[in-house]
């Protein structure tokens, strides 16, 4: 790994320029202070070293926009920095160590693979349905108790559509439903346990545990009721 040098280059300097140091996220699970240096997850303290806390200071004051590897190295070292752009993966790697997450189960540090990282704030605010009814073609008819918005969208619109908050595709298939209500209907299946990940309106995914039962009418499905719980 190449340690900083005294040359200076313009298009790394306009790469520094480039992103916020000022403007912080609103309120999270996670704070960092840039005055103090300070970092704070849950309000328990994070000791960071220097280098990580620049990366994470960086990342942390532009929430959502992706900075490559090249920007996050020029965020430590200035304009200094020649070597690896690699190395900002080992870097990413220790800060989301002492975060608890990694690279499977990212959290605050999103990898955008092939470009650089995210930081996604942590929304504990969003609002998760307790509780969702689907019809047996998996189009949604009810979420309880009753609220205007979830997950972003505004309960009206999404009433009356296969709305099923997966990032996976294959849950909103009429054909995967049929087949599941065919398989819960020949053994009489009761319901199912999940733990799966929802998408919010503004892209953002959330892992969740979802207990789904079966609702039945003469031997046959005619819907499923959906509790969903934000996981640990």
């Amino acid at each position: 790994m190449s340690i900083p040098s005294t040359t200076h280059q313009s298009d790394e300097r306009s790469v520094a320029r480039s992103f916020s140091t000022q403007a912080a996220p609103p309120g999270t699970a996670l704070t960092v202070e840039e005055d103090t240096r300070e970092v704070l997850l849950e309000g328990r303290p994070i000791a960071l070293t220097r280098v990580e806390f620049d990366l994470l200071n960086a990342l942390y004051r532009n929430p959502r926009r992706v900075l490559t590897h090249a920007e996050l190295l020029v965020a430590i070292w200035g304009s200094e920095w020649v070597g690896d752009e690699h190395a900002a993966e080992v870097y990413v790697s220790r800060v989301r160590k002492k975060l608890g997450e990694s690279a499977r189960q990212q959290r605050f540090i999103h990898t955008v693979h092939g470009v650089g990282y995210r930081y996604v704030p942590d929304a504990p605010g969003v609002v998760l349905p307790t509780c969702a009814l689907f019809d047996e073609t998996g189009v949604l008819v009810a979420i309880l108790p009753a609220v205007d918005e979830i997950l972003g969208w505004r309960v009206a619109e999404i009433i009356g559509t296969r709305f099923i908050p997966s990032k996976q595709s294959i849950f909103r298939s009429r054909r995967f439903i049929t087949s599941v209500n065919k398989y819960a209907e020949l053994i009489q299946l009761k319901g199912f346990t999940l733990r799966t990940c929802v998408r919010d309106r503004a892209g953002i995914d959330r892992d969740v545990d979802l207990d789904a039962t079966f609702i039945y009418s003469q031997g046959r499905v005619q819907g499923l009721s959906v509790a969903y719980r934000w996981c640990d």
